[in-house]
């Protein structure tokens, strides 16, 4: 399951003290949380950025993780359809205005929507600069 932002603030209640382990799935961050758990550390927030550019493999390890912990794992993915939604908005308005022809932003148009895979989504906004 994916969270926003705000669900995620909403699931760890930032009013209290937690323990986030960012976990993506390797040897380094995977060693972090099972310390943290043999130490019985208060409460952790292991927590997944999905970039949607992952394998298959790191999808099931952290099932994998989960169930043999016993613990759940906070996966958040950025979503930039508000920006994209921008930006064709600025396409639509201002290149007219710059005598940009119909077909060339008629084609910007048709390519520049959301995919639903974050890694590719920034890239279509100004946010990468």
């Amino acid at each position: 399951m994916n969270y926003t932002i705000l669900k995620f603030k909403e699931i760890i209640k930032l009013n209290v003290e937690k323990n986030v382990i960012s976990l993506s799935g390797g040897k380094d961050s995977t060693a972090l949380l099972l310390h943290a758990l043999e130490k019985e550390t208060e409460n952790i927030v292991p927590v997944f950025a999905d970039t949607g550019n992952e394998h298959k493999q790191t999808y099931d390890y952290l099932e994998y993780l989960e169930r043999i912990l016993n613990i759940k794992i906070i996966r958040v993915k950025a979503v930039f359809n508000q920006q994209i939604a921008k930006k064709r908005e600025y396409i639509k308005h201002f290149w007219i205005q710059e005598d940009i022809s119909q077909q060339i932003i008629e084609d910007a148009l048709s390519v520049l929507k959301p995919t639903g895979v974050p890694f590719l989504d920034l890239y279509l906004t100004d946010e990468h600069r």
